[in-house]
């Protein structure tokens, strides 16, 4: 008797387990979808799980969140990406490197291996874009060979950085800052940047942006008649965007700016003993002698330089 009890508990535990699994299977499907994030890598809008390509793509609210304000700080979000800078802090020898491949950056007249676009246009100097860039949009970064929809200068990647276009209703916000560093002279750092745009009529929109950084001078000079303090800097942006959309197929956007930075510094100084290199340069002319010689043909022996 027991034993019986015992075989219809067990069926009816089975029976509502059953029932229970063809209800969770027949329900309905409330997985979380992933977010359809589209890039035009290839000169086109697309899903970015769709493009064949090794794409890093960032938002504005994750540039926002991590405090990035110019594309010099972008190599902190996306892997692969190296901004190289001049060990004097120029601009123009400034040098984008993807995956170890670019030029040196301390010579500003080769062209750059990773191209960098800004709202579609090309810079041929990455440094004349560097600066700080307000209400970025989002961020593509494409690496590897870019240049069949990209040209020459993309052997290693392409950064591809989109602006904000104007707004549909007046807008805008004024940012500041400042900071005090803990090293050498404690020198103060001032920041501002600040977008507003807006329409003008129904079919045409305005917008303008800037930026502006001082900062103190890092270190004092001591024994110079010239100067008395270094490494500091000065610098300014102004950007300014006009569109016309007469109509939903029809767009047409119209960017410019100017920027300006002066740079106090570094000033480096270098003593040499008066006959450091003496014997260096007749060294160096036999070695000229000697390979010239070899190139014709000549036998100099084995204790030749060259």
């Amino acid at each position: 008797m027991n034993a019986s009890i015992s075989h219809a508990v067990r069926r009816v535990v089975r029976a509502f387990g059953l029932a229970a699994c063809g209800a969770a299977v027949a329900g309905p499907a409330t997985a979380a979808q992933l977010e359809e994030i589209v890039v035009t890598a290839q000169k086109r809008e697309q899903n970015l799980l769709d493009v064949p390509l090794a794409v890093s793509a960032i938002s504005a609210q994750t540039l926002e969140a991590a405090g990035i304000n110019s594309v010099a700080e972008f190599e902190f979000l996306l892997p692969s990406l190296v901004v190289a800078e001049n060990s004097g802090g120029g601009l123009v020898a400034t040098a984008l490197v993807t995956r170890g491949i670019g030029v040196n950056g301390n010579i500003p007249y080769f062209e750059p291996s990773t191209a960098l676009f800004i709202d579609g246009a090309y810079r041929s100097r990455s440094a004349l874009g560097l600066g700080d860039l307000v209400s970025v949009e989002r961020v593509e970064y494409l690496r590897g060979p870019q240049s069949t929809l990209h040209g020459r200068n993309a052997s290693a990647g392409v950064l591809s950085v989109y602006t904000a276009r104007p707004r549909d209703s007046w807008g805008g916000f004024v940012e500041l800052s400042g900071q005090i560093e803990d090293v050498g002279e404690e020198p103060f750092t001032l920041a501002m940047r600040g977008e507003v745009s807006g329409p003008i009529s129904d079919t045409v929109r305005v917008g303008i942006s800037g930026t502006y950084r001082d900062s103190d001078d890092l270190y004092a000079v001591t024994g110079s008649n010239e100067i008395d303090s270094v490494n500091g800097a000065e610098d300014y942006s102004i950007r300014g965007q006009l569109e016309f959309i007469p109509s939903d197929t029809v767009n047409l956007r119209i960017v410019g700016g100017t920027s300006d930075r002066d740079v106090n510094g570094p000033a480096t100084e270098l003593f040499f003993a008066p006959d450091a290199f003496t014997g260096l340069f007749p060294l160096l002319e036999g070695v000229n002698d000697g390979l010239r010689a070899r190139q014709g043909g000549a036998d100099l022996g084995p204790d030749a330089n060259a």
